[in-house]
């Protein structure tokens, strides 16, 4: 029963640290025009990034993870694009209550003695704080400034760590994994 209730507090465990990820287009808008983008940087403290949450190396992971991505869907950079890439970086401390039962209730199909029936047991209530990441990346068609397609990724972070540069290369592999367009040839 242990065993149990430690793979049951592994599992969920693991499960905060997966990235969630939602995206949503404009089905109006024709892809296949765009053919080059451009980065719009944040300054810390510029609003769309918090310089308590998140430092000047992290900004560049998430710049260079964007351009990557951008460029092996097939995009050329340029300072006059057909696409501006935004984003926005937001953290979050949240908290979760968590049970955890242990013990039965019931007795032996085979044992009708005074104590059927009956069981020991009890449950852990448990408040847990963790922080929440939030990156939204959106694609605007510069000409019209328009709003074409926005992705968004949630994971759960490791305040301890300065160096986020795995979790935000996955987030963003994550969010541009549901990117299904490319410029046409």
């Amino acid at each position: 029963m242990k065993y149990l209730a430690f793979l049951i507090i592994a599992f969920s465990l693991a499960s905060c640290s997966s990235v969630e990820v939602v995206t949503d287009y404009d089905k109006t808008a024709d892809f296949g025009k765009y053919k080059t983008f451009g980065i719009k940087t944040h300054e810390l403290g510029a609003g769309a990034v918090d310089p308590e949450k998140i430092n000047k190396r992290n900004l560049n992971h998430i710049v260079t993870n964007i351009r990557e991505q951008m460029v092996q869907k097939g995009y050329i950079e340029s300072a006059d694009p057909d696409l501006w890439v935004s984003f926005y970086v937001k953290v979050d401390t949240k908290q979760e209550v968590r049970t955890t039962s242990y013990g039965y209730y019931g007795g032996s199909p085979y044992y009708y003695g005074p104590y059927y029936g009956y069981g020991t047991g009890y449950t852990d209530v448990n408040l847990v704080e963790f922080t929440e990441g939030t990156l939204i990346v959106d694609l605007v068609d510069s000409k019209e400034n328009k709003l074409v397609w926005q992705g968004v990724g949630v994971k759960t972070i490791d305040e301890r760590k300065i160096d986020h540069g795995d979790d935000i290369r996955k987030v963003i592999g994550q969010i541009f994994y549901k990117y299904k367009f490319a410029p046409l040839p």
